[in-house]
C-alpha cells in the first residue's frame, strides 16, 4: 500500500509542478478595446483601426456597427490606438500601458477632416 501511495503522490507533485510551470512562463496578456465616436456622438462604424507598439504596428481592425473595436489578447506593454475613416482626420491616442490580465479601453472621437478639391482646366 506504501508503494502505490508514494507512486500516486510522485505522480500528483509532478502534476502541480508542470502545472504551476506553464502558467509561470505563460506570456501575461490583456486586451485593448474602445470606441470611435464622431465631434456630435455618433458611433462611426467601419473605422480602420490600427494597435501600435513602439511605433510598429501589432494588429488592425475595424469598428463593428457600435462603433466599437477590440484587440485580444494583447502582450503587456505600452500601446497606442491610430484610427482612420473616410471624411474624417486620422487620429492617434496617447500612450497607455497594459498591464497582466487587465482591460484598456481607448475611446476616441474624430475630428472633421478637411475636404481638398481639385480643379483642372484645359484649353479646348
Amino acid at each position: 500500500m506504501s508503494k502505490f501511495r508514494s507512486g500516486s503522490t510522485f505522480l500528483l507533485l509532478t502534476f502541480f509542478i508542470a502545472v504551476f510551470a506553464s502558467i509561470a512562463g505563460a506570456s501575461p496578456t490583456g486586451i485593448v478595446s474602445g470606441k470611435v465616436v464622431d465631434p456630435l456622438g455618433a458611433v462611426v462604424p467601419k473605422a480602420h483601426v490600427t494597435l501600435l507598439q513602439n511605433g510598429k504596428m501589432v494588429g488592425v481592425t475595424k469598428t463593428d456597427q457600435e462603433g466599437s473595436f477590440a484587440f485580444s489578447p494583447v502582450d503587456v506593454g505600452q500601446y497606442q490606438v491610430q484610427v482612420e475613416a473616410p471624411g474624417f482626420a486620422k487620429q492617434e491616442s496617447q500612450p497607455v500601458y497594459l498591464a497582466p490580465a487587465r482591460r484598456v479601453i481607448i475611446d476616441m472621437i474624430l475630428q472633421v477632416g478637411t475636404l481638398r478639391q481639385q480643379i483642372v482646366v484645359s484649353d479646348t
